[in-house]
């Protein structure tokens, strides 16, 4: 049995900091929030090997998506890692997988108890008319591909939305949002224990789940924080102009609408600085 896990680090206990997760300026506070990581992520390949998967493919989703540590990292896994991808939170996911885990995830912008909220780098995200958050990005690709997603953990406010937008799955919250910069977590040692039994579950309960499904065609709207982002993104064919910083496209499937929507994502990393 064979499963992908894309691995963020906001969602993870005992972060609640950007300097936690910022490889270029962290410092002492993203070696622990890297490490804190890479045990999550253990913890959930432990409960799955424990109820019977044999196969994992580990995407570091996060940021330079250079976090996970390889050497701590459980043996059975193999690891992708580098910041420019196809795929990006999804590189190296396909058909050939029985399960996906989306493990320390968050909410979308603008939720107030989601610790450290965002959804990529616009204010908001829709997939015909629905808020999407990085779950739901996750999710839909997972979908095209016939995958369910088997298990989510991250703080209440990832939890609650992945419950809002996904069939069945089992949700592990390790921290409750008190504000964007602010949590409760718990110890992590608990934290990777629940993950642990999460993981388990899942997979034991992998046959009541069904994958996510994306109507088609899928109309993606992006509201951009800045009006200069609308002005680069418009120019990708097909994406038209909105509003003053909103731009939307339609694309024929889940896949489709991902990579378009990375594309405006990588236009937009190079202007981020010139708004």
């Amino acid at each position: 049995m064979k499963v992908f896990l894309s691995v963020d680090i906001e969602g993870v206990a005992g972060v609640v900091d950007r300097l936690q997760g910022n490889i270029d300026q962290g410092g002492r506070e993203f070696e622990l929030g890297r490490l804190l990581m890479t045990e999550e992520a253990n913890a959930a390949i432990e409960g799955a090997l424990e109820a019977g998967a044999t196969e994992f493919v580990v995407n570091d989703s996060h940021a330079q998506m250079r976090n996970l540590l390889p050497h701590e990292l459980h043996p059975k896994a193999t690891l992708i890692q580098g910041k420019i991808k196809h795929r990006f939170m999804v590189e190296g996911l396909d058909d050939s997988f029985d399960a996906v885990f989306i493990i320390g995830y968050h909410g979308a912008a603008g939720v107030p108890d989601a610790v450290l909220s965002h959804a990529f780098h616009p204010y908001e995200l829709r997939y015909n008319g629905v808020v999407f958050s990085e779950i739901g990005l996750t999710a839909s690709v997972a979908g095209h591909f016939g995958v369910p997603v088997a298990l989510v953990t991250g703080d209440d406010a990832a939890v609650r939305d992945a419950r809002a937008l996904l069939p069945e799955h089992v949700g592990v919250s390790v921290k409750r949002g008190i504000t964007r910069l602010a949590g409760e977590s718990l110890h992590p040692s608990e934290a990777r224990k629940r993950i642990r039994e999460g993981a388990r579950t899942a997979i034991e309960r992998l046959h009541e789940f069904t994958p996510m499904e994306v109507a088609k065609p899928v109309t993606v709207e992006i509201d951009h924080y800045w009006s200069l982002e609308a002005d680069l993104t418009a120019l990708i064919p097909g994406v038209e102009r909105i509003g003053n910083r909103s731009v939307r496209f339609q694309s024929p499937d889940a896949l489709e609408a991902y990579r378009t929507f990375l594309a405006a994502y990588y236009i937009r990393q190079g202007v981020a600085q010139g708004h």
